[in-house]
């Protein structure tokens, strides 16, 4: 074993003592408690790598607020109304051509397969009825009646719908109808029932159809007064419409009520275009 003599160990520690001064350690800090201090060291740079985890968890929770907000049924009905009561010609034009074409495609469908009831039932009484040989009854079977949407007729209900029900009566009733009686519901209704409907609403629809199907504006009055008379249409109508008028003109905001009547008008243009189309 080596041996230090006093002067030799004096040597070496004037040697190293500047490297052991330069180690800042707290007075209270042992050397033993030096591996203790590294390892909370450790840890602690961990939980600060973990640290950005939760800001990236933020970050979704934030997203999907964004995309809950984005559809929020309250911000769309806020921005509906505010399209009805900013662009009320627009948006009556649109209401109501899209209620007329769904109305009418209605209208045909029942009508295609009422006829095509009465065409299997009388088929089926001819065949009952009268003998028939082995060639015919192969090549027998009901005729069957064409299920083709009839674009001219669909045409003049969105023509009507949009452009009469739409617009114009936005502009009866929302500013002529007002100017004239005022805030009076009864006044309002019954002028609406006996004057503009039978002399302007109802004979309106019979040209706009004649218009598209090219027949004279004389033979569809004609019909229009063929239809009051044999098909009540006229009783039919205010049957319908005196109790929707009344909630329109008491309870509906101006700025709705083109579509309020436009969503019940959806069972009377089926009524209508049945009636018109016989």
């Amino acid at each position: 074993m080596t041996s230090f003599s006093m002067q030799q160990l004096f040597l070496l520690s004037f040697l190293f003592a500047p490297s052991l001064a330069s180690i800042n350690l707290p007075k209270h800090v042992s050397v033993r408690e030096l591996p203790r201090r590294r390892m909370t060291s450790s840890f602690s740079k961990t939980t600060v790598k973990r640290t950005p985890l939760s800001g990236a968890s933020s970050n979704a929770r934030g997203r999907h607020s964004t995309a809950a907000a984005f559809i929020d049924p309250s911000s769309m009905a806020a921005a509906v109304g505010s399209f009805y009561q900013t662009s009320p010609y627009l948006s009556s034009f649109l209401t109501c051509a899209v209620k007329g074409i769904a109305a009418d495609l209605v209208a045909q469908k029942q009508s295609a397969s009422k006829q095509q009831k009465e065409l299997e039932a009388t088929t089926t009484t001819i065949a009952t009825t009268e003998p028939q040989d082995e060639s015919s009854m192969q090549r027998g079977g009901a005729a069957v009646i064409s299920s083709s949407i009839d674009m001219k007729r669909m045409l003049a209900f969105l023509l009507y719908s949009g452009i009469y029900q739409g617009m114009c009566l936005n502009l009866i009733y929302n500013t002529v109808i007002p100017k004239l009686f005022g805030p009076s519901v009864i006044k309002n209704v019954l002028f609406s029932m006996f004057v503009v409907s039978p002399f302007l609403t109802l004979p309106i629809a019979y040209l706009f159809k004649a218009l598209v199907f090219s027949h004279s504006p004389v033979a569809a009055l004609q019909q229009y007064w063929s239809d009051i008379r044999h098909e009540n249409l006229l009783k039919i109508y205010w049957t319908i419409w005196i109790p929707v008028q009344t909630v329109a003109f008491a309870l509906v905001p101006q700025h709705l009520r083109i579509s309020f009547i436009a969503a019940i008008s959806f069972l009377w243009m089926i009524i209508f275009s049945s009636i018109s189309s016989k």
